[in-house]
């Protein structure tokens, strides 16, 4: 099971950072920035989102104690985010699977160390 809920945080870190690119860019570990498409995409809602999949990253990698402080940033992205929900619905829902993700990961992890 756990190595599912991982396989699953990098599929969201992916689209994580798919979302702050333009959707034909093949280059979506690249900052966007640099994209001529990708810069005009650019705002807010993209930096949250280049965040998100940041911390991701290492997230299954991590420790119970580190991952309840990543599980706490994601949290108030998601909580920013969910505020305008209407305006941005893709990475409201993308942030809040990842909550429930990291949070799976943890009570996962937490009971393998007992």
């Amino acid at each position: 099971m756990i190595e599912a809920i991982k396989e699953e945080l990098i599929k969201q870190r992916e689209k994580l950072i798919q979302y702050c690119h333009d959707e034909e860019c093949d280059s979506i570990y690249l900052c966007p920035q640099g994209h001529e498409k990708c810069k005009k995409k650019l705002g807010l809602d993209t930096a949250i989102a280049w965040v998100a999949g940041h911390i991701l990253s290492s997230v299954p990698y991590q420790t119970p104690e580190t991952l309840r402080d990543n599980f706490h940033t994601l949290l108030y992205l998601y909580e920013i985010v969910r505020l305008h929900k209407d305006q941005y619905p893709v990475l409201t829902q993308l942030l809040r699977d990842t909550v429930h993700l990291v949070d799976y990961l943890i009570s996962w992890k937490s009971t393998e160390r007992r």
